[in-house]
C-alpha cells in the first residue's frame, strides 16, 4: 500500500509515467471531483510506493484547472493539451452547468522528484470547431 497523501477522488484526469535516474513515477494531473475542476499535480514514486503533491516553482506559469484533457510524456516532461474548465462566472462554486469552457492550450510540465514542477507558459492553438 502506498504511503503519503494520495490524491482525492476524481475523474477525467490523466496519469502519465516518467522516468528519472532509472526510477519510475506516475504523475496524476487535474480532473474533476464533482464540485471543482482541479489543477493539482500528484506524483507516485512507483519503486518507493510514496505519494507526493507537487507545487509550482516560483517562476512557473499558472496552470488552469481542467478535466477531460490529454497528456503525453517524454522522459522528464509531460505535455498537457486542452480539456475543459469551469465556465466564466461560475468559478466561485456557483451551480455547475453541464457545459464547460473548452480549452485549446498546450502546457509543458517539467516535473521534478523533489515535488516541484515548472509549468512552461502555454501557447494556444486555433480551435477547429466552435
Amino acid at each position: 500500500m502506498p504511503v503519503g497523501r494520495a490524491p482525492s477522488g476524481r475523474y477525467s484526469h490523466t496519469a502519465s509515467i516518467i522516468t528519472w535516474h532509472k526510477q519510475h513515477y506516475m504523475v496524476i494531473i487535474g480532473g474533476y471531483d464533482n464540485k471543482h475542476y482541479l489543477n493539482a499535480i500528484h506524483v507516485l514514486h512507483l519503486e518507493a510506493r510514496k505519494w507526493k503533491q507537487c507545487t509550482p516553482t516560483t517562476n512557473s506559469a499558472s496552470f488552469i484547472p481542467r478535466a477531460r484533457h490529454s497528456a503525453a510524456a517524454t522522459a522528464s516532461e509531460i505535455y498537457v493539451f486542452g480539456g475543459c474548465t469551469q465556465p466564466m462566472g461560475q468559478e466561485n462554486g456557483s451551480k455547475r452547468t453541464k457545459k464547460c469552457k473548452k480549452l485549446n492550450d498546450l502546457y509543458s510540465l517539467r516535473v521534478h522528484v523533489s515535488g516541484n514542477y515548472m509549468c512552461i507558459p502555454p501557447f494556444t492553438i486555433k480551435p477547429r470547431i466552435n
